[in-house]
């Protein structure tokens, strides 16, 4: 009778410890699919990569897979079209991490750093009203 206690407590044990290891956050190898918002930013993520609006009419895109490394940041190449500013679409270098259901963004163009941004997995973006005078 013990040993089968014993063996029903290890069995159950192991149980517990395999659902925890299931339900934790397990390495994810790429920034997860869906929409993520935040302030004057929104990032549209596919298994083909990327589209993103910022304030003002700018966008981004990315046109490969944002993996992630072993620490949950990404860096990929895309484009950024700031629209106000002549001169179209510029190459950029996105950046970021993720951790859980936040992502952190910045975007680098030859003209400069645009962000960082604070997005949420789900999350509408929020736009500030862009004043032209």
């Amino acid at each position: 009778m013990t040993k089968r206690l014993l063996g029903l407590s290890g069995l159950f044990l192991l149980g517990c410890l395999g659902f925890l290891g299931c339900a934790s956050n397990a390495t994810l190898v790429s920034v997860p699919r869906g929409d993520w918002g935040g302030h004057n930013a929104d990032l549209a993520v596919t298994d083909a990569g990327a589209t993103a609006q910022f304030k003002c009419g700018a966008v981004g895109q990315v046109v490969q897979r944002l993996s992630l490394d072993g620490s949950g940041r990404f860096t990929a190449t895309g484009t950024y079209d700031p629209r106000l500013v002549q001169g179209g679409p510029r190459p950029a270098t996105f950046s970021g991490s993720v951790s859980g259901s936040h992502l952190q963004l910045s975007i680098q163009t030859a003209d400069g750093t645009v962000g960082p941004f604070d997005l949420v997995m789900g999350q509408a973006a929020s736009f500030d009203v862009c004043n032209f005078s």
